[in-house]
């Protein structure tokens, strides 16, 4: 750190964690016989990768909280439906993430269609919105942000 124009050598101990964090998954999949097909998908997360139960030391001193990327644990339930039709020619999907940070809410929408050309060959098309708190969550500093794509797939 400079102090005046001079260097300043500043030194602090402190633990990182303080107490121990238990993140989870719990989910789901069903394949409903719906047409060729209604799968289903659905997981419950108590703490992204990222997240980590911090001491209060750290979170004051590098402003550490709930809602930011490197934050306290927070929820998130994400689903995921694919519904395929014309002999799984064609390949609807929606997914959607929603986090809860305390009272604050932030839910990302994933559209995408895919069309099989041929065998080794897919179209992909979506995109990603998103909406929400913008402060206070990870995911709402992006509601502003509407992405849109086209993609060919090759497998070889």
């Amino acid at each position: 750190m400079l102090v005046s124009g001079q260097p300043f050598l500043f030194r602090d101990e402190f633990d990182l964690f303080s107490k121990s964090c238990f993140r989870f998954v719990a989910g789901f999949d069903y394949t409903f016989d719906v047409g060729n097909g209604l799968y289903l998908n659905g997981q419950y997360l108590h703490g992204f990768f990222d997240e980590r139960a911090y001491a209060e030391e750290v979170s004051q001193i590098f402003g550490l909280g709930k809602g930011m990327f490197f934050g306290e644990l927070e929820d998130y339930l994400i689903v995921r439906c694919e519904y395929k039709l014309f002999r799984e020619a064609l390949k609807l999907q929606l997914g959607s993430m929603i986090e809860f940070s305390g009272e604050k809410r932030a839910v990302v929408f994933l559209p995408q269609i895919e069309w099989k050309i041929k065998d080794l060959v897919l179209l992909q098309a979506g995109g990603y919105l998103t909406t929400g708190a913008k402060e206070g969550t990870k995911f709402g500093v992006f509601h502003q942000d509407k992405v849109a794509f086209l993609s060919l797939k090759l497998d070889f």
